[in-house]
């Protein structure tokens, strides 16, 4: 039995089991009321044992932060401002 009491089968699939540190197979994502809610949410992963790889990105009318889990699943928080429009180029 894995945590969870998930049981994984090895005959379950001829595909190869994806190792979460070398390669991205999912990300989930937290949509999120505010840009402080965004930096809470990635804190307290951060804080928790998790790791961030890479910077904040800030758009204006949209924030996200992403952080990895121990196992190193990505995850991501995200706000968008409702109002707000892309930059026009």
């Amino acid at each position: 039995m894995q945590p969870l009491g998930w049981r994984i089968e090895p005959k379950s699939t001829d595909k190869p089991i994806a190792d979460p540190r070398a390669v991205l197979q999912v990300e989930t994502a937290f949509g999120e009321e505010s840009r402080e809610a965004v930096d809470a949410l990635a804190d307290r992963a951060i804080a928790a044992g998790g790791r961030e790889p890479r910077p904040a990105q800030d758009v204006g009318f949209m924030y996200s932060r992403s952080f990895d889990d121990p196992d190193g699943n990505l995850f991501s928080a995200i706000w968008m401002d409702p109002t707000g429009e892309p930059p026009h180029e």
